[in-house]
């Protein structure tokens, strides 16, 4: 889990090819969950 101000997570990652997949954590949305994958 990250803080909702983490940004780092959305930014790429030099020589991978990723996506990434966020949503917010019940009942008080105060953290995120992320998920990253790489393609292939």
């Amino acid at each position: 889990m990250v803080e909702p101000d983490a940004d780092w997570v959305v930014d790429p990652v030099r020589g991978r090819d990723t996506v990434t997949l966020q949503t917010c954590t019940f009942p008080d949305l105060l953290n995120r969950l992320i998920v990253r994958a790489d393609r292939v």
